[in-house]
């Protein structure tokens, strides 16, 4: 729980650090805080959303955190911007993006929920400091392809690219120590072309697989987003971002509406 609260600390801080004017009694929704949510119920006007139920949510959990999971007050699935029936001046989401298949289209979603002048704030895992390390950084045009396909899950390439470059690396702290270099050097243990069938014809048949479909760094995530901002791509566009700190693993990361 220690960490749990250091990290919620960092986060308020960063968020401070990009919206030193956040209104007083500001609205929040929060997507997918599960049980380390940025503010809890007590200590702001704050809701949470998520795609699955508390109860469900609390079952996919044995360890004592399972307690600590928030009552989620919105179930969502893609089209969560018609659900969600008003607005908020601040949308936080942690870690969520990288599952996101259309990001493009999701930041629109999270836009349209925010009142003039509100902010959408996240953290997002720096794939340097995570499994992700050997992967390549997710490209602009890869984003505006998702975005032109509307893409509603993650392509069978995304799942491999995911699985066959994923090293065993399971904190941030590992990589600042210095401890990294015998998980990335490791092989990886996957069947390619076997994987590459099996992920298409589950998709095929709609079976949802839950896969990093994007990776960052904090200078590529800024590159990226001001290339669609000069493109004109996009409600949203990026205000800001925060380096990740040590010994954690994100980055942070604050957008407006344009």
């Amino acid at each position: 729980m220690a960490w749990q609260n250091a990290k919620k600390d960092i986060r308020r801080k960063m968020l401070a650090s990009l919206w030193p004017v956040m209104p007083e009694g500001a609205t929040i929704l929060e997507f997918g805080a599960f049980a380390s949510p940025t503010f809890d119920r007590g200590e702001a006007d704050i809701r949470y959303a998520d795609r699955r139920p508390t109860e469900v949510l609390r079952g996919s959990d044995t360890s004592a955190k399972s307690q600590a999971v928030v009552e989620v007050d919105y179930v969502v699935e893609d089209d969560f911007d018609r659900k969600i029936d008003r607005r908020f001046d601040l949308i936080i989401a942690n870690h969520v993006i990288e599952h996101v298949p259309d990001v493009i289209g999701w930041l629109n979603k999270l836009g349209r929920l925010l009142y003039p002048g509100g902010r959408v704030f996240l953290s997002v895992p720096d794939k340097n400091y995570t499994f992700d390390i050997m992967r390549d950084p997710t490209l602009t045009r890869e984003l505006i392809e998702n975005f032109t396909l509307g893409r509603t899950q993650p392509s069978a390439v995304s799942v491999l690219d995911a699985a066959y470059h994923r090293r065993d690396i399971t904190t941030g702290g590992m990589v600042w120590d210095g401890k990294a270099q015998d998980a990335i050097r490791r092989p990886p243990n996957v069947d390619a072309p076997a994987l590459l069938a099996s992920a298409g014809a589950r998709i095929a048949e709609g079976d949802y697989i839950d896969a990093h479909c994007n990776v960052f760094t904090e200078a590529s995530f800024r590159s990226v987003f001001l290339t669609l901002k000069q493109m004109g791509i996009g409600d949203l566009q990026l205000a800001g971002t925060r380096p990740v700190l040590r010994p954690y693993n994100e980055f942070y990361a604050m957008f407006s509406l344009r």
